[in-house]
């Protein structure tokens, strides 16, 4: 099994995208598994934050499997240690447009997540008028 990590921030606008893309990976529902990753407080659960539990159904709906762990410590260093910890094949992040050229950038977490990464990193593109959200 090909195991992705994906990052889901507490506003995560980006989640429909994430799961487009890692489910548009070759063989996705036979051959891809799903950690979500959401940093909050000891004893919290996080499938009831709703970026977490959208993310739960949109990939059952897209037939990959998926679970989400809680993970505590600052973002980038929390889903870096999570994607470590349980050998992640690659970790996926956002994009992010942010200049009238239509250049992507990434946000600072995301950026750290590329830099720091020791497993390939998945960067997707950005749903129409999302140019503001914070996520990872």
């Amino acid at each position: 099994m090909y195991h992705v990590v994906v990052p889901v921030a507490p506003d995560d606008a980006q989640v429909a995208t994430k799961v487009s893309t890692v489910g548009g990976l070759p063989g996705a529902t036979e051959a891809v598994r799903v950690t979500l990753v959401h940093v909050a407080d000891p004893g919290m659960d996080v499938t009831a934050v709703p970026a977490v539990a959208d993310a739960i159904d949109r990939f059952s709906a897209a037939e990959v499997a998926v679970e989400a762990v809680r993970a505590e410590g600052r973002p980038t260093e929390a889903v870096l240690r999570v994607a470590q910890e349980r050998a992640a094949d690659c970790i996926c992040v956002a994009g992010r447009e942010r200049s009238p050229a239509g250049k992507h950038q990434l946000h600072p977490a995301a950026e750290q997540i590329l830099l720091n990464a020791d497993c390939p990193v998945l960067v997707t593109g950005e749903e129409a008028g999302d140019a503001a959200a914070d996520h990872v």
